[in-house]
């Protein structure tokens, strides 16, 4: 692991406003941390009061990975997908930008969008959500 390599991930960690970041490679492994704002904190936890139970948890496909979010290849292009639209499994539903390098998200399961969570540009944690289906 080289130092450019590192002072990326720290940007991104910073970027982002992610709080922890893990990174590995071969038998190498990076563990990032940083304290968030308070204003940051706050909005999570008035995030997390409005979320529905769990017994009531709608659907949703989750960030695969950490780093940026964009709902299109480009500015110009359309949004991959819109609120009302259905999605089948492996259909592409938004880019996350990690090291410079664009990874596709696709559907890991089918539905109709009811939201969309993630606003284009964005930083996304892993596992975050980013749309939900009905």
């Amino acid at each position: 692991m080289n130092i450019e390599t590192i002072r990326e991930l720290a940007k991104i960690l910073k970027d982002n406003n992610l709080s922890e970041l893990t990174y590995q490679s071969g038998n190498q492994q990076l563990k990032l941390k940083q304290k968030l704002s308070q204003s940051t904190q706050s909005v999570s936890t008035n995030l997390s009061q409005d979320s529905p139970t769990q017994a009531e948890e709608p659907k949703t496909i989750n960030a695969t990975t950490i780093g940026t979010f964009y709902s299109s290849k480009s500015p110009d292009d359309p949004p991959f997908v819109s609120v009302g639209d259905p999605i089948a499994v492996g259909d592409t539903i938004g880019i996350i930008e990690a090291m410079k390098v664009m990874n596709e998200i696709k559907a890991d399961k089918a539905g109709t969008v009811t939201q969309i969570l993630a606003t284009d540009g964005q930083g996304v944690e892993f596992d975050e959500p980013l749309i939900q289906l009905a």
